[in-house]
């Protein structure tokens, strides 16, 4: 093969613009290598040129080589290694000369944890990132440079190994997007009230016992997650803001909730599942703007009629209760997709049901129902249905769900 079909190919396969023909391109470089090296000829310079003709290199398991190889690529501006094999301790010290860079993404989807255990030192030299994205990787510690990148948005830290609530984090003062999800972390500096464009606070599953005071005076606040932390209140100014949209305090250890709760009519997310709740809020179904709710373990006896109101659920979560029977206007959430009403006393489901037209998961396992409505059998989307053993599922709505399972098998 010649050094020109090498470059015209790469070139083609390179400027498609297509995340295959992208990959395919960084195989066939590994190909061509063995004759590339018998002519004395180095394949990743070969291809220098063609590589800095693209903007995005994403999707492709030999990146890293290729900035170790070539050096600076110019024109990159967004690194996505989520299908990649990188498995290093360190990023290349070429990673740094990426100057436009604005994306980073070292989060492997498929591979999950990562070695990765410390960023750059001189991180900050990428003025212009935007993102980054080290999810699952093995950081104790953050680079004290990180505190330069001054148009940083979203920075996610999820599962990793921080102990310490990372101050440098306080000095990104353009920050909108923080995970610092499943880190051992146990209290939160009161100074993120720095942070004034904070929109969204993930804190789920850290080490917090008391609210993190500050949070409730972020005034552009609008996604706050506290779930899974032993958290025992939250304050009334967290709720008199009127432009909070997701509020998850699941499996908290949340007792009382501000009376000022039922004020905010634009929630789209309001988990309270398994806390410790005093006295439940049957104002929650006056929400009509909720897309997730979660009243899973609370108790409660009875879904009221009302619910057929909140038209725009998607996820509904009323599992572990003491209910028996389901009203007939949950045929109305004509866009639920889950709904899990699993370990309740129900003996049987409406035929309206049947109009749940988008339902494709159902958790309904430890429950007395008997028989599925006939009315099921046109349910379109269904995937999954969780049953006491027994229940028969008729042929149809069995191969509805052979159908659709494979949609969902990867997702």
């Amino acid at each position: 093969m010649s050094e020109e079909y090498t470059e015209q190919k790469h070139l083609q396969l390179l400027e498609s613009g297509n995340k295959a023909n992208i990959e395919l391109a960084f195989q066939l470089q590994k190909g061509l290598s063995s004759e590339l090296i018998a002519k004395k000829i180095n394949a990743y310079q070969v291809l220098a040129p063609l590589f800095n003709r693209i903007n995005t290199i994403t999707n492709t398991e030999y990146l890293i080589d290729v900035i170790a190889n070539i050096g600076p690529l110019a024109s990159i501006k967004e690194v996505d290694l989520k299908y990649s094999y990188f498995d290093k301790e360190m990023l290349p010290d070429e990673f740094i000369e990426l100057k436009n860079l604005e994306v980073f993404n070292g989060y492997r989807r498929y591979r999950r944890e990562s070695k990765l255990s410390a960023l750059p030192e001189n991180i900050g030299e990428l003025s212009k990132l935007r993102e980054l994205n080290v999810a699952y990787c093995a950081l104790q510690q953050l680079p004290t440079s990180l505190g330069k990148l001054k148009g940083l948005k979203r920075l996610n830290l999820f599962a990793n190994k921080l102990s310490k609530f990372p101050k440098v984090i306080l000095e990104l003062e353009n920050l909108e997007y923080l995970d610092l999800r499943s880190n051992p972390i146990q209290q939160i500096p009161p100074e993120i009230t720095q942070l004034k464009h904070l929109k969204q606070v993930i804190l789920g599953r850290t080490q917090l016992k008391a609210f993190p005071k500050g949070i409730e005076s972020l005034p552009n606040l609008t996604l706050l997650d506290l779930s899974n932390n032993d958290i025992t209140s939250i304050p009334t100014q967290l709720v008199e803001n009127k432009g909070l949209k997701h509020l998850n305090l699941d499996n908290t250890k949340v007792s009382i909730l501000p009376e000022k709760l039922r004020d905010l009519q634009g929630l789209t997310f309001l988990g309270l599942g398994n806390c410790p709740l005093q006295k439940f809020p049957d104002y929650v179904f006056d929400f009509q703007t909720l897309e997730v709710l979660h009243l899973n373990n609370l108790g409660i006896e009875v879904i009221p009629a009302k619910i057929g109101l909140m038209t725009q659920l998607q996820d509904l979560d009323i599992g572990h209760n003491q209910i028996t029977i389901l009203p007939p206007e949950i045929g109305n959430l004509q866009k639920l997709r889950d709904l899990t009403i699993s370990q309740n006393p129900i003996e049987s489901l409406p035929k309206e049901m049947g109009k749940l037209e988008r339902l494709t998961f159902l958790y309904a396992y430890n429950t007395k129902i008997k028989e599925l409505p006939k009315e099921m059998d046109d349910l379109y989307y269904i995937a999954s249905i969780s049953i006491p053993d027994g229940v028969k599922i008729s042929e149809k709505l069995t191969q509805t769900m052979d159908d659709n399972i494979g949609d969902y098998a990867f997702s």
